[in-house]
Formats: C-alpha cells, sequence, structure tokens
C-alpha cells in the first residue's frame, strides 16, 4: 500500500510537470506567476494592426492613348527585334483581368516578354480613351466588346501588322477556374513569337553599316535580366550617349538567352572565359576585333563605373576608330558619371 501511495504520487507530479504548473515546492521564477514557464504563459494581446489586404495595382491606365503607346512600342519592338503585345481589358478590376496579370508575372512568362514581345495593357471599358481604344482594338481585327469578361490578345508585328487576336476564355485553368493556366499563357507567346535571330546576323549587319560610314562596331553581348547588363543597354540607348557614339560607332546588342549561335560567336571573337556581363568586343570597319571588354589575364570592364575602366572604354573605341578623340572621350566620361550619379553604380 505504500509503494502504491508513492506511485500515485509520483504520477501526480509527473502530470504537474506536464501541465507546466509547479511541484514539489519549485520556487517560482522571478517576474513570473507560479513559476509557470514563459512558453506556455498566455501572451498579452498585440499591440500590432493587422496587415492591410495588399491592394493589387492594375498596369492598365485609363489615360491612356492606345495608339501613341501602339506607336512607341512598334519601335521599341524593333529595337529587341521581337513583337508587340497588346492586352485589350474591358474592367482592369476584375477577376479575370486581375488573374492575367499575375499570370503574366510568373517567372517563365515574365521573362519570354521581356525578351521578346513590347508589351501594352488597353483599357476598352470606361477610361478616358475607352472608346477610340476599343475602336482602335476593331480596327486592327481583334473581336472585342467593353463587356468582355475576359482579356483579348493582340500580337502585331514591329511594323504594326496583325500576327494573331486571341481571346483568354479558352486559357482558363480546368481546375482552379478563377485564373489561367500559365503554360497555356506561355505557348501562345512563345507560338507567336518574332523568330530568334542570328547572332552572326546580327554582327554582320552592324559590319556593313560601320563599312558604309568607316566607322567601327560596338558589338555587346549580355543577357536579360542581368542588371549590368541592363544598366550598359540602358546607358548605351540614352539621348546623349547615342549622340556622343553615333559619329564614331555602330552599337549592335547580341541577346545571349535568345538570339542563336549567341555563345558561339562571343566565343570566336574572343570571350572563352568571359567573367562578367555585359561583355563586349569592338570591330574595325573591315569586321576584325581590335579589342575586347576583357583581355588576357584582366577582369571584365563590363558597364565602365570608375576611372580606370572608362578610360579602358574610350582606348578601346579609339582603336577601332582613329577619328576618336580627347573630345569623344569626355563625352562619354561626362555621360557615364552622369547616368551613375542618377542610377548608381
Amino acid at each position: 500500500m505504500k509503494n502504491l501511495r508513492c506511485v500515485v504520487a509520483l504520477g501526480i507530479a509527473v502530470a504537474a510537470i506536464a501541465v507546466g504548473r509547479p511541484c514539489l515546492a519549485q520556487p517560482p521564477a522571478p517576474g513570473q506567476p507560479g513559476g509557470v514557464p514563459s512558453s506556455l504563459r498566455p501572451h498579452p494581446p498585440s499591440t500590432l494592426r493587422p496587415s492591410a489586404k495588399p491592394t493589387i495595382v492594375s498596369p492598365v491606365d485609363p489615360k491612356l492613348d492606345v495608339r501613341s503607346a501602339i506607336e512607341a512600342a512598334k519601335k521599341k519592338a524593333a529595337e529587341m527585334r521581337g513583337r508587340v503585345l497588346v492586352v485589350w481589358i474591358a474592367d482592369p478590376e476584375a477577376m479575370y483581368p486581375r488573374a492575367m496579370v499575375d499570370v503574366l508575372n510568373t517567372a517563365d512568362i515574365h521573362r519570354r516578354i521581356g525578351l521578346e514581345y513590347a508589351l501594352v495593357w488597353a483599357d476598352i471599358g470606361a477610361g478616358e480613351h475607352a472608346a477610340a481604344n476599343l475602336a482602335l482594338a476593331k480596327s486592327l481585327g481583334a473581336d472585342v466588346s467593353a463587356k468582355d469578361v475576359h482579356p483579348t490578345f493582340t500580337i502585331l508585328s514591329a511594323a504594326g501588322k496583325p500576327v494573331v487576336h486571341r481571346s483568354a476564355i479558352d486559357m482558363v485553368d480546368p481546375v482552379r477556374t478563377n485564373t489561367y493556366t500559365a503554360p497555356v499563357v506561355n505557348d501562345f507567346l512563345a507560338e507567336n513569337a518574332e523568330p530568334p535571330p542570328a547572332a552572326k546576323d546580327i554582327a554582320d549587319q552592324a559590319v556593313a553599316k560601320a563599312k558604309e560610314s568607316r566607322r567601327c562596331v560596338l558589338l555587346c553581348f549580355g543577357q536579360y535580366g542581368d542588371l549590368w547588363t541592363t544598366k550598359f543597354r540602358v546607358w548605351l540607348g540614352s539621348a546623349d550617349t547615342a549622340r556622343a557614339l553615333e559619329k564614331r560607332a555602330v552599337v549592335a546588342h547580341v541577346e545571349l538567352l535568345r538570339d542563336r549561335g549567341a555563345f558561339e560567336l562571343m566565343e570566336k571573337l574572343g570571350g572563352k572565359h568571359v567573367q562578367s556581363l555585359p561583355w563586349f568586343v569592338v570591330l574595325g570597319p573591315d569586321g576584325k576585333p581590335v579589342g575586347t571588354s576583357q583581355p588576357e589575364k584582366m577582369p571584365n570592364i563590363g558597364f565602365p563605373s570608375d576611372e580606370a575602366e572608362i578610360k579602358a572604354f574610350c582606348d578601346l573605341l579609339k582603336a577601332g576608330n582613329a577619328e576618336w578623340n580627347d573630345a569623344d572621350s569626355k563625352a562619354i566620361s561626362d555621360s557615364l558619371t552622369v547616368f551613375h550619379s542618377q542610377y548608381g553604380q
């Protein structure tokens, strides 16, 4: 009987410990009621406000003149050797249009659009230019109305010629019927993209243009999504830089993620062990390389940012065009300084 009482007492003690109650005359810890572990004590109500529901921002601008936007997109498509993608939407805040925004922002589709399309979101519902935009859509051959539940795609060539129209109604996911099937949308965009150019053709066209005007060629190899490639392309495309370079050089870009034979051409021109991007080569009017951004046993210049890199960049252009002078170098240096001060290094 005595043993039984000991067993019962031991069981009660173990149970008390399990529920966090003091036992065996355990003294309360300082600042803790009854010695209850802090992990088991009720926490005071949070003073933080509940998170606000995220606001979905539609890319559709009800004040956008879509005709003008498409003209700008055609120019961009020509520069990137791609096409124009117009998304006609009647109600930007409705469920399906918002779902399409999400789908087009998924990683694979976002990259495909960045590589191959100049994108225009067009309001055909109730915005300031909706009626004119709707009329434009119909003039291009799109079967749309101001009451459409689903967005409609129109793909145009860089010259503005309609390639295909398609409603997203048949892209609805069969299981999650409040959204679209991303692979179906991606396949549609892939099937109707401009065929990728050959990197060699890009280089040959630039050399032919340079030969006519006795300029050199700045042939730049980069990759969509790479930060420094993007900055370099933006800087080269700015008005000040274009004015500074157009007298001495023809600038051409090769996209490593898209253009056929891009890596093979880069290696052939000296880029066998490229460490970083962008990588570029300067060709003379005869098409022969005079120097690269990554000389043997030297780091890649990439997007020039410091004094040594800027000087090396200008020296390369001077090697390709004997008419390059100190004023040209100063114009490039000043342009880079302004750019880095605005956008950071």
